[in-house]
């Protein structure tokens, strides 16, 4: 299955052209937004396409409106969009470029702590209801818009970022000061939390922004503080216009494409199809596709297969993820206890808890079970098990 695939338009149903596009180039992931345009009997014939498409769903969120009507459409977009998607297919994209600025009136939370905390509050609120809606989906960390405090780079302000506190900037890094950078990030208990996570990847800057560290690569710089194990899918990705898309553009997306290959992504969603005037139909050449999509289509199916990449990605979906930042795994090495298991959420009544299993490398025959309520991890709970 190719990584490549596409941010389907927004407000208004495929065309003829975008079916034409999908045909040419079948994507191995799309990124929708439900109730406007597309319907659920468009993903079905998406899927007749790419049967083992995963299909990333984004129910957008007005900025300042309150957090629970939100949950309830995306519980709601779950229920009319996912009986058409099997199970192990679905992805949810909760909330969209939290950190774009307050007067930002279309997109996210703010750029300052509270705003982030405020974030991490109502992530792990949105992915709790959402979970127990329905647990096969993979729900994603929110993509942030590149730059305004996503992530730390050379000449930025020492502080807080989305993605770490204040001991993330500086680089190269320590492995000490990475984990303090993550234990003191606001967002940690979000990030911990999701399923994966998602970030935005443009690069029409200059010639060679495809493959600078703080534009085509800056993911890498995300990977850095995001709990190991986690699949990262670019769920937009090129270029935010036809009008920002240069003359270098068409080689430039391509040599993008041959490099990420290497990089552990899961899959890419291309910006944007449609032929609205707001994004210049920048997959159009009047009512046709433009001439790129044949070129992509030639660099799909010549793009050599990297066996032991599929199988790697194939078992993070199995391995036991560690993270030396979170609660339990803390907790646990001062028992002298090892991971046995991921953590699971229980809900019992109206509370949520969480749990985990660790195991003593000399003890075989005994559980040791850690749990707290989801949010308190100051207040931790252990008991005993035998096998």
């Amino acid at each position: 299955m190719s990584i490549v695939g596409w941010h389907m338009g927004n407000v208004n149903p495929p065309t003829e052209t975008d079916w034409r596009i999908l045909e040419a180039v079948p994507p191995g992931c799309v990124v929708f937004l439900p109730d406007e345009g597309i319907q659920p009997e468009h993903l079905q014939r998406l899927l007749g396409i790419a049967p083992r498409c995963h299909v990333i769903m984004r129910p957008y969120y007005v900025p300042g409106s309150d957090l629970q009507p939100y949950i309830d459409q995306c519980r709601r977009a779950m229920d009319r969009y996912w009986p058409v998607v099997s199970a192990g297919q679905r992805h949810l994209q909760l909330f969209n470029e939290q950190n774009m600025p307050r007067w930002a009136v279309w997109e996210g939370f703010g750029d300052q702590l509270d705003d982030m905390r405020r974030f991490d509050d109502w992530f792990i609120a949105a992915y709790s209801q959402c979970k127990r809606q329905d647990p096969a989906t993979a729900i994603g960390w929110t993509p942030l818009t590149p730059g305004n405090r996503d992530v730390w780079f050379s000449g930025d302000p020492i502080g807080h970022y989305y993605l770490h506190g204040p001991s993330g900037c500086a680089w190269p890094l320590t492995d000490i000061q990475r984990h303090d950078a993550m234990a003191e990030g606001p967002c940690l208990q979000s990030l911990t939390l999701a399923d994966e996570y998602y970030a935005h990847v443009y690069i029409h800057e200059f010639r060679e922004a495809w493959q600078a560290p703080w534009l085509g690569l800056r993911f890498e710089q995300y990977r850095c503080f995001v709990p190991p194990g986690k699949p990262l899918w670019i769920t937009e990705a090129g270029f935010p216009s036809r009008a920002a898309w240069p003359d270098w553009g068409d080689s430039a997306l391509l040599d993008w494409l041959d490099t990420i290959q290497t990089h552990d992504v899961h899959g890419v969603a291309l910006w944007i199809l449609g032929d609205r005037p707001q994004w210049g139909a920048p997959w159009y050449e009047g009512s046709e596709p433009r001439p790129l999509v044949w070129t992509l289509a030639q660099w799909q199916q010549s793009a050599p297969i990297d066996r032991e990449a599929l199988i790697g990605h194939a078992m993070q979906a199995h391995i036991l993820p560690l993270n030396p930042a979170a609660a339990f795994e803390r907790a646990g090495a001062a028992r002298g206890l090892l991971p046995a298991s991921r953590e699971f959420d229980l809900h019992i009544g109206d509370t949520t808890y969480r749990a985990q299993v660790y195991r003593d490398p000399t003890d075989r025959d005994t559980q040791h079970i850690v749990y707290s309520e989801v949010g308190d991890w100051g207040n931790l709970h252990w008991f005993e098990r035998r096998n």
